[in-house]
């Protein structure tokens, strides 16, 4: 179907921008693991109705001693057991 210009009438929007803003964060929050496939879907059901949550940094630890990223978090571990 075709329409010319002058047979289309102006429509006021039916959303405002917050709402949209709330949708798209209640989507995004839903399907936030979906590309992980079932452990995202396992995640999502642990996770899934977490807002917010805290992992800190000191928690962490690379799996390979000769990563540069075990020295950065070992050394970042000692400062904030220390501080």
């Amino acid at each position: 179907m075709g329409r010319y210009p002058e047979e289309i009438e102006r429509a006021e929007p039916r959303d405002t921008q917050d709402d949209v803003d709330a949708v798209i964060e209640e989507l995004s929050a839903e399907h936030f693991w979906d590309h992980l496939g079932k452990q995202g879907q396992r995640i999502h059901q642990v996770l899934g109705k977490v807002k917010e949550y805290v992992f800190p940094l000191c928690d962490l630890k690379a799996g390979n001693q000769k990563s540069a990223n075990y020295v950065l978090t070992d050394d970042y571990a000692v400062w904030f057991a220390n501080r």
